[in-house]
């Protein structure tokens, strides 16, 4: 009997034990889910339906449901359960992307109320099949309060659709590029599955740089995609970075109708369009530079800068530049169909500017005189059809110079022509024919002329080649054959006066 009753006592104590125990651990909360159901199989053209249910909830005041799901399904309405929640219901459908809706469901209560508890379908979605495929509906978001506007955790799981038949169907995303273009227009494009989509990207006003597929980067302007699952195409062009560099300061940039200025370290940075570009760079003092170009990427151009040096009579060493020593002529010349040759644009009628018919012809002729360095006429010219000048009588008459004596000096001579069109350029009055006709194209080669004529009874020149051409009247087989005596010269001459100082030092 003892021991019996010593054993009922160790079970009750062992008892008492458990239950101390148990009542110490902490109580797992219930977990709130939402839910998307059920997976869905069915055919295109058709409707069917998807629950939002949300279970084990409590004091539930207000939710929130954001999804998204590919666009082979169509959102039609959505409706409500009232058995777990019967609030104000609303939704809105919009693009998540190229291939995918965003939808956005949600519930809320007004007033002093309190919140439901329990589990149950808050919202019945009413979809259409459009296209064949599978979609996942995804939930991206979710937000539960209670009536307190606290925020309830929760997890969610999203269900499956499948919309059967062939060929299934896939999205082509097209975003347009700036500063180019792409042969597809913007938008979502829907394709059978493998199709082959060729790519094409044009520039307009950028450079390619490449054309995108989802994350790959194709630097070839045509890409070829093949539909066997969504992508997205976009391409990238870039306004090209225009760096100019000139040897001096403060330089005017004239590049189409625009002008800059280099900074004070001769630099000067823009962007600009693709395409072909007329630069002009000037500044007084200075010969003016023209240079051509095509814009397809950065680029950098090196402008040299050369000094006007003008000489007295009688003096060998050039003194520093005298700007007045130049003469400028700039009109504009109307077309008229009265006008026979009526086109002389001076009273001393020596300079004679026909326009292009129906046009008004603009000409700048620029003469630089008393020098030795070229080109000592620069001519520009838009809508010309002819110019024509007697060289003698121009510098008789406005320079009050001896033009044989020039030539005599330097056996040389430089014209410069800018145009938008190529015309006869007829330059009579020189005192002898020339020897030979060189062209130095902008590039800074330069080539002997063969195509160029020679009138006697006007001793005139007439030539059609346009950027530099030198004229030169003694020997020389190049344009710069004539520096090279007068170099000599310059040389002896220094060393014969150091010399001399030298003598007159050790006699004194």
């Amino acid at each position: 009997m003892k021991g019996k009753i010593i054993t009922m006592l160790t079970m009750l104590a062992m008892l008492g034990i458990t239950t101390l125990f148990c009542l110490s651990l902490p109580v797992r909360a219930v977990t709130t889910t939402v839910t998307l159901s059920p997976n869905v199989n069915t055919n295109q053209g058709s409707y069917f339906e998807v629950n939002i249910t949300i279970n084990d909830v409590t004091d539930m005041y207000a939710w929130e449901v954001w999804m998204k799901y590919r666009k082979i399904i169509n959102i039609v309405n959505v409706t409500q359960d009232e058995t777990l929640f019967n609030g104000t219901l609303g939704w809105k459908v919009d693009t998540y992307d190229y291939s995918h809706y965003k939808l956005y469901v949600y519930g809320y209560f007004t007033g002093n109320v309190s919140g439901v508890s329990g589990s149950g379908v808050v919202a019945r979605l009413n979809f259409t099949a459009i296209y064949n495929g599978t979609t996942t509906i995804d939930i991206i978001k979710t937000e539960i309060f209670n009536s307190a506007k606290e925020k309830i955790d929760a997890t969610s799981s999203s269900c499956n659709v499948t919309i059967a038949g062939t060929p299934v169907q896939y999205f082509l995303g097209v975003t347009s590029p700036e500063y180019g273009s792409l042969n597809l227009t913007a938008g979502t494009h829907v394709y059978n599955n493998g199709t082959d989509v060729s790519i094409k990207a044009t520039e307009d006003t950028g450079a390619f740089q490449y054309i995108k597929v989802d994350s790959t980067i194709y630097k070839t302007s045509t890409v070829t995609v093949t539909m066997n699952s969504d992508h997205a195409v976009s391409a990238l062009f870039k306004i090209p970075k225009l760096t100019i560099h000139t040897n001096i300061p403060n330089v005017n940039i004239q590049l189409g109708r625009v002008s800059y200025t280099t900074d004070s370290s001769g630099n000067l940075q823009l962007t600009q369009p693709i395409g072909v570009y007329t630069l002009k760079a000037t500044k007084p003092g200075y010969y003016s530079v023209t240079q051509s170009f095509r814009l397809i990427d950065d680029k950098t151009i090196i402008i040299q800068m050369h000094e006007i040096t003008y000489y007295t009579p009688g003096t060998i060493i050039p003194p520093s530049p005298l700007l007045s020593k130049k003469m400028m002529f700039s009109t504009d010349v109307p077309w008229s169909p009265s006008y026979t040759e009526n086109y002389w644009v001076d009273s001393g009628k020596i300079i004679y500017v026909e326009p292009v018919p129906n046009t008004t012809a603009h000409v700048k002729i620029t003469v630089h005189y008393a020098t030795l360095y070229f080109p000592a006429v620069e001519i520009e010219a838009s809508n010309v059809a002819k110019i024509e000048f007697d060289i003698t009588k121009l510098y008789e008459v406005y320079a009050k110079e001896d033009f044989k004596q020039v030539l005599d000096n330097s056996k040389f001579f430089g014209i410069r022509v800018d145009s938008n069109r190529r015309f006869p350029l007829y330059i009579k009055g020189f005192p002898y024919k020339p020897e030979e006709l060189w062209k130095t194209s902008k590039d800074g080669s330069s080539v002997k002329l063969t195509d160029w004529n020679w009138i006697p009874e006007n001793n005139a020149v007439l030539i059609t080649h346009f950027c530099t051409i030198s004229l030169i009247f003694g020997e020389g087989t190049s344009p710069g054959s004539w520096i090279t005596p007068w170099l000599n010269i310059i040389v002896v001459l220094i060393f014969v006066g150091f010399i001399l100082g030298m003598v007159k030092k050790i006699m004194g």
